[in-house]
């Protein structure tokens, strides 16, 4: 059994979306780019380690927002699994 297999169509849909915030603000640039690092901050320690992985890999500084968009998504699913296996286990407790 997959671990995405836990979470929902709408689950996968608002990861993929506020994975992807980081990167699209970044491609906008300006303003709005303060938006993009402010709401996903909680995962940004480790987004800019991808990222930097991925330019080194790579060769190239356009890889670092994939990079950083692949590390925000792996740490967003990993969060939302997490959340619903444990939500699934208190519900198991609560029937017992």
């Amino acid at each position: 059994m997959s671990p995405l297999s836990l979470l929902t169509t709408r689950q996968l849909v608002l990861g993929l979306s506020y994975s992807a915030i980081f990167p699209i603000t970044n491609l906008i640039g300006g303003g709005i780019m303060l938006f993009g690092i402010v709401v996903t901050y909680p995962f940004m320690p480790l987004a800019w380690v991808g990222g930097m992985l991925a330019v080194s890999l790579m060769g190239s500084e356009s890889a670092y927002l994939f990079g950083a968009f692949t590390i925000i998504l792996l740490q967003v699913f990993l969060c939302m699994v997490i959340w619903s296996t444990l939500k699934a286990r208190g519900k198991k407790i609560e029937k017992t």
